[in-house]
C-alpha cells in the first residue's frame, strides 16, 4: 500500500468516526488513537481511562460504551471501502453485542472493526475488543451488525400510488404522423418510471443515555432485557423465552443466549430486545423487589422456567449472586443496610455493598460452590480488585 493510500484511509476513517459521534464516548479522541486503517479494517487503541461513561468505582466501562465504539470502528472500515463517497441512503441495524469480561482501569483496549460485503447491497460489520495482560491476549467484547441499502420501490407517473412493473422502462417509439393511422395491434410505449425517495436515512451510532437503544431513528428504539435461570437442552430454539413473551403479547426483535456462569448443566441466559412500545409490558413482569431470591445461587441452580430482569453483564450477575447471599431474606433489610425492596442494578452500582459482602465470612465460599469456571474467573477478578482498594 502506498503512503498516499494509507493517508487516504486514515483520514477517511478518522472523519467517519468523528461524524458518528465517537467523542461522546472518547472525549479526547484524536488521530493518535487510530493505529491503522485500510479497505479491510480499522484498528484503534484507547486507554480505558479515556472512555466514558466509566463504572462508579472507576474500574472498566459499560457494554454500551464498548459496543458504541466497536460498531463505529466497523462502520468506519465500511466507509473506507467507498472511495467515491458514502451512499446517501443506508440502514444500519441488526446490532448484537457480547462482553466477555469487564476491562481494568489500567488496560489499553485494542478495537478492530471489519466490513465484508454479502451481496444484494448488504454488508456484515464486525468488531473485536481485546487487551493484553502481560503476554496474554484477553478478549473483552465483540459484536456485529448489518448495513444495507433499503429497497427503493418504483412508481409510475400516471398511476399514482400503484407499484410500477419491476422491469425497466423501454424507450418510447416515435409518434406516427397525424395523417397516418396507428396499427390496431400496436401498444402505447411504456411511460418512464419515477423512483420515490426513501424516508430511511443513515444515522450515526450514538451512545444511549439510559437504556440500550439501537436503531436507525428515534422511532425504532430497542430496549434490552434478559430471561435468566432457564433450564433447557435446546437453547437455540428459544422456546422458553417465546412462551413467556407470548403470554404478555410481546415480540422479541433480537435474541441470543449464553450459558449462565454456574455449574448446573443446561442453565442458560436469554438476552432479547423489544421495541419501546413493548418495553413497559416486559417491565411489568420483572419482580424487582424479589431480586435477592432470583439471584440467590441455590435459586439459579434449581429454577427451570426462568426469571425476567433488565439486561445485565456476567460480572453484574456474579455480583448479584454475592449480594443476594449476604442478604437476610425475609427480614426486609440485611445487616449491611441493603433494602430488599430495591433495584438490583442500583444496589450493584454502590460498590460499598459488594465490598462488604465479599468481606463477610462464608459469603464468597457459598457462591463459589455454584460457579462454573467462567464464573470463577469473574469472581477472582472481583477479589483481586477488592485487594487493590
Amino acid at each position: 500500500m502506498s503512503a498516499i493510500s494509507a493517508t487516504y484511509y486514515e483520514t477517511t476513517a478518522f472523519k467517519s468516526l468523528v461524524k458518528q459521534g465517537i467523542k461522546a464516548t472518547v472525549p479526547k479522541f484524536s488521530k493518535e488513537h487510530l493505529k491503522s486503517a485500510s479497505a479491510l479494517q480499522v484498528s484503534l487503541e484507547i486507554p480505558v481511562v479515556e472512555m466514558e461513561p466509566r463504572s462508579e468505582d472507576g474500574n472498566g466501562v459499560s457494554l454500551l460504551t464498548l459496543a458504541a465504539v466497536g460498531h463505529m470502528s466497523s462502520r468506519a472500515s465500511w466507509r473506507c471501502q467507498h472511495v467515491d463517497g458514502e451512499p446517501s441512503v443506508m440502514v444500519h441495524d441488526g446490532f448484537c453485542d457480547y462482553r466477555a469480561q469487564n476491562p481494568r482501569a489500567e488496560d489499553v483496549l485494542h478495537i478492530t472493526g471489519v466490513s465484508q460485503r454479502l451481496g444484494d447491497g448488504k454488508h456484515t460489520l464486525r468488531f473485536l475488543v481485546h487487551t493484553f495482560h502481560g503476554e496474554e491476549k484477553v478478549i473483552i467484547a465483540q459484536g456485529n451488525s448489518i448495513l444495507s441499502e433499503p429497497p427503493i420501490p418504483a412508481f409510475s407517473d400516471v398511476s399514482i400510488g400503484q407499484l410500477a412493473p419491476p422491469t425497466p422502462a423501454t424507450p418510447a417509439q416515435p409518434t406516427p404522423p397525424a395523417t397516418q393511422a396507428s396499427s390496431p395491434t400496436s401498444s402505447p410505449a411504456p411511460l418512464p418510471l419515477l423512483r420515490r425517495k426513501s424516508s430511511l436515512h443513515s444515522a450515526p451510532y450514538t451512545l444511549p443515555k439510559k437504556r440500550v437503544s439501537f436503531g436507525p431513528n428515534e422511532e425504532q428504539k430497542l430496549f434490552q432485557f434478559m430471561l435468566l435461570n432457564v433450564t433447557t437442552q435446546d437453547p437455540d430454539a428459544f422456546k422458553e423465552l417465546r412462551e413467556v413473551l407470548d403470554t404478555i403479547g410481546v415480540k422479541a426483535i433480537k435474541m441470543f443466549h449464553v450459558p449462565l456462569p454456574i455449574q448446573t448443566s443446561h442453565k442458560h441466559l436469554f438476552y432479547f430486545e423489544v421495541y419501546d412500545e413493548d418495553s413497559a409490558k416486559v417491565e411489568s413482569v420483572i419482580e424487582e423487589e424479589n431480586w435477592a431470591e432470583v439471584f440467590k445461587p441455590e435459586t439459579m441452580a434449581t429454577t427451570r422456567k426462568g426469571n425476567m430482569a433488565k439486561a445485565m453483564s456476567m460480572q453484574d450477575i456474579v455480583e448479584a449472586m454475592i449480594l443476594s447471599t449476604m442478604v437476610a431474606t425475609g427480614t426486609g433489610e440485611d445487616p449491611s443496610g441493603i433494602p430488599l425492596r430495591s433495584n438490583v442494578l442500583e444496589v450493584i452500582a454502590n460498590k460499598e455493598h459488594i465490598k462488604k459482602a465479599m468481606q463477610r465470612k462464608g459469603v464468597v465460599e457459598r457462591v463459589t460452590e455454584q460457579l462454573s469456571n467462567r464464573g470463577m474467573d469473574i469472581l477472582l477478578r472481583l477479589l483481586d480488585s477488592q485487594k487493590k482498594t
